[in-house]
């Protein structure tokens, strides 16, 4: 087995080794949930499954560690804000911000697709279902909630309550798929905390759909908002600077330009993602991109056979954004000569090129071409945001907590402290100082490199 191997005889006398060897992981085991959930999630039942522990390990990093770290996240900030489901005020959530409205609507959306799936002896689909949720959950909700929790007041409250209705319910759902970790969520975030809880969550029902949480035009607007963000997010890796550098704008051309009013409340999302400081729509896409559009020759071939040629020279000859505009509006007719062909959106590659300062990355659903060009105001925003994460980490070093206050001794080059100076209230803000102090000679103050620039720090408890 992989726990076994044949050393060399020099090797075990140079290793001092005698007897039999044994081989440990330098990590804890996979539980019982870890098996269960590969076999659940890993192929469908009609499938071999086949088992090893790198398979276990990635299946537990794309669901169990990722819920396990979500509870964690609540811990911490339901702590820090002494958060109490049977004390703390509680709002109806169609009065809560959009972006907890969109997650309870997905968890009840969740609560149906699993129901059904269960009902049908589906369970790998279901699995699936489950696993997606945690990564929205995660990657979206979570990532773009993490200053709401971070405070105190009605916003705070709602965010708490909505992430503790959201694990409490989510407990439930993988009690059948995860019965081990379904109860050490449910134990924490249940029992003892409300009245007359259920000694177990497997002793509690299968959770009811409340259908006045559903909102499906909310979810096909975050949907679309969190497609235009991945395409921001690829154009952004071309510009070549880390997400913490702010860019100027985005602009976004979508292919059903209709869909502007309904993103409108949800633009804060997409602006924070990408860290752009505006986002505007625009109808003229050839300002800023222009479209090569190919014939996707392995859906043609079979259909067009010795006409391929013909269409591929057509399609060459006219432009790309004329030709994108009449696939996206139910067609394009080319003529072959001796035929007519209807091409249709899955017929065509539509590859985005970008023009002058601009860096592009679109779909069939939109194109976002973020502005590239940093200026020096630009620029020394981010480079106050690189110093915050360097104090950050300092912080981290030092094991200081969420709410330790400090001391910041900080010095560098004249464009580190022009930047400190000008943002001096966004950095003590988030690093949480509450003192500054000069750094003298014989300061035992840390080095660190911020893009080119020399950074000294020196922090303390406050």
């Amino acid at each position: 087995g992989k726990e076994m191997t044949h050393l060399h005889p020099d090797d075990i006398e140079r290793l001092g080794l005698e007897g039999v060897v044994e081989l440990k992981a330098p990590f804890p085991a996979p539980g019982a949930d870890a098996f269960r959930w590969l076999f659940y999630a890993a192929n469908p039942p009609f499938s071999n499954t086949r088992l090893s522990l790198r398979a276990i390990r990635e299946a537990q990093r794309e669901f169990l560690f990722r819920l396990r770290n979500v509870h964690s996240f609540f811990a911490i900030y339901a702590n820090i804000a002494g958060f109490e489901p049977s004390k703390t005020p509680r709002r109806d959530p169609a009065e809560r911000a959009l972006l907890d409205r969109w997650v309870l609507h997905e968890l009840t959306a969740l609560n149906q697709r699993v129901t059904e799936r269960m009902d049908d002896y589906r369970l790998y689909e279901a699995a699936r279902d489950l696993q997606s949720f945690v990564e929205s959950l995660s990657n979206w909700y979570v990532r773009r909630s993490r200053r709401r929790f971070w405070g105190e007041g009605v916003e705070t409250e709602d965010a708490l309550w909505t992430l503790y209705e959201v694990l409490c319910g989510f407990s439930r759902m993988v009690a059948p798929f995860v019965p081990f970790i379904a109860e050490a969520l449910y134990r924490d975030l249940e029992v003892g905390c409300l009245e007359n809880a259920p000694a177990s969550v497997h002793h509690c029902s299968w959770p009811e759909v409340d259908e006045s949480l559903l909102d499906v035009d909310l979810s096909e607007a975050m949907s679309l908002v969190r497609e235009l963000a991945s395409l921001g997010l690829a154009a952004r890796s071309r510009v070549g600077v880390r997400v913490r550098q702010p860019l100027a704008a985005a602009e976004v051309i979508l292919a059903q330009p209709e869909e502007a009013d309904r993103l409108g409340p949800l633009l804060s999302l997409l602006s924070e993602e990408l860290n752009v400081r505006e986002v505007r729509f625009t109808e003229r896409a050839e300002d800023f991109v222009d479209f090569r559009v190919k014939p996707n020759f392995q859906v043609l071939g079979k259909r067009l056979g010795k006409n391929m040629k013909a269409c591929a020279a057509a399609l060459a000859a006219r432009p790309g954004t004329e030709v994108r505009a009449a696939v996206l509006a139910g067609g394009l007719e080319v003529d072959l000569g001796d035929a007519t062909v209807l091409l249709q959106e899955d017929d065509v590659i539509i590859e985005v090129q970008p023009r002058g300062e601009f860096e592009a990355a679109g779909s069939a659903s939109a194109v976002v071409a973020l502005h590239s060009v940093i200026d020096e105001d630009l620029r020394e925003e981010g480079l106050a945001r690189e110093i915050v994460n360097r104090i950050q980490g300092q912080r981290k070093e030092l094991d200081l907590g969420y709410t330790d206050r400090i001391e910041l001794g900080l010095s560098g080059d004249p464009s580190v402290m022009k930047a400190v100076e000008r943002y001096r209230d966004h950095v003590a803000s988030e690093t949480l100082v509450v003192r500054w102090v000069e750094l003298g000679e014989g300061s035992e103050s840390t080095e660190f490199d911020v893009d080119g620039h020399s950074l000294y720090l020196d922090i303390h408890p406050a």
